[in-house]
C-alpha cells in the first residue's frame, strides 16, 4: 500500500438473537407449531470497514429475511448513513416469523413489532460496538473448498 492510499480499518461485533419459546417460526407454510426451544443459537453479527472517508457496515442475521425499514431504523439509531448499511439474512427457515414484514408481496404483513424492535436494538448495539473497536487491518482474499459444508443437521448422514 502506498502512502497516498487510505489505510483500511475494521471492527466487528456479534450478539445472540434470543427467540422466546412459543414464537411463530417463518419459512415453511406447512409448519404447525411455534418454537419449542433452541438447537443452535441465532445471532446478529456486524463487520464495519473504513478506508479514509469511505465506510461500509455489514449486518448479518440468522433470520428468514430483512427489509429496508430495518436498515433505516438501525441507521437512525446509530447515526450511520443508511446508504452504507447492508443487511444480509442467512435465510434460515428455523428463525422467527415477524422480523421481516412479508416474504412475498402477496402475503399479508406478518411483522411482530416487539421482535423487530429487539432485532433493531441488538443490531444497533453491534454496529456501535463494531465502529468503536475499529483498528488497522490488511485485507486479503482466499478461496476454500466448502464441499460437504451443507447437510441436514438433524441427520448426520443426511
Amino acid at each position: 500500500m502506498s502512502d497516498g492510499e487510505p489505510r483500511w480499518r475494521a471492527g466487528s461485533a456479534v450478539a445472540p438473537l434470543p427467540i422466546p419459546v412459543g414464537t411463530p417460526l417463518g419459512g415453511y407454510m406447512a409448519r404447525t407449531s411455534p418454537a419449542t426451544g433452541t438447537h443452535d443459537p441465532l445471532q446478529i453479527g456486524v463487520l464495519h470497514l473504513e478506508a479514509g472517508a469511505r465506510s461500509l457496515t455489514l449486518v448479518t442475521a440468522d433470520v428468514i429475511g430483512v427489509d429496508a425499514d430495518l436498515r433505516d431504523r438501525i441507521a437512525m439509531r446509530t447515526g450511520v448513513p443508511p446508504q452504507i448499511v447492508v443487511i444480509a439474512a442467512s435465510h434460515t427457515h428455523s428463525g422467527p416469523e415477524g422480523i421481516v414484514r412479508r416474504l412475498h408481496p402477496i402475503e399479508p404483513d406478518a411483522a411482530d413489532e416487539t421482535l423487530r424492535q429487539r432485532f433493531v436494538q441488538i443490531a444497533s448495539d453491534c454496529v456501535r460496538q463494531a465502529r468503536s473497536t475499529c483498528e488497522p487491518v490488511t485485507l486479503s482474499s482466499a478461496i476454500a473448498d466448502a464441499s460437504g459444508a451443507w447437510a441436514n443437521r438433524n441427520d448426520r448422514h443426511g
